[in-house]
Formats: C-alpha cells, sequence, structure tokens
C-alpha cells in the first residue's frame, strides 16, 4: 500500500499587489517546515518534484481589503 508525503501552499490573493507570494509548508519526519517564494515559482517546483494537486479550497476574509486566501494540498509518493 503506498504511503503518501503532503504539503500544501498557502498563496493570499488582494490587497497592494507587489508579486503574488505563497507560504509552502510541509511535514518531514513529523516537523513543521516552511518557506515562501513566488507562488507560480514554487507551483513549478513542487510538479518538477513529482508533486500532484489534489486538492484547492478558498477562504474570503471580510477585512479592509477584502483577501482570498487560497490553499492548495499536494501529495506524493513517500520514498522509504
Amino acid at each position: 500500500m503506498t504511503k503518501w508525503q503532503f504539503c500544501e501552499l498557502t498563496v493570499e490573493y488582494g490587497g497592494p499587489i507587489v508579486g503574488i507570494t505563497g507560504e509552502l509548508t510541509w511535514w518531514p519526519n513529523g516537523e513543521t517546515q516552511s518557506r515562501k517564494d513566488k507562488a507560480g515559482k514554487m507551483m513549478h517546483q513542487l510538479g518538477q518534484e513529482g508533486w500532484e494537486l489534489v486538492s484547492t479550497s478558498i477562504i474570503q476574509s471580510s477585512g479592509v481589503w477584502n483577501n482570498r486566501r487560497v490553499v492548495h494540498m499536494f501529495k506524493r509518493p513517500l520514498v522509504e
């Protein structure tokens, strides 16, 4: 049975746009790690590393900028 490794890419849209950045979070060995970079660049890297998109959800905020947070969940087979 295949075991999976998961990560999520959170991207926030809205407000003053200075390039769309995202935060990538993953859990190797049960520890949370993250990094920030351009969202498109990180999606490209995930695809090159064998990650596949399994879900996307959108959270609408009601703040001044009316931001939208999009969370993309990825998975890939866990190499043991």
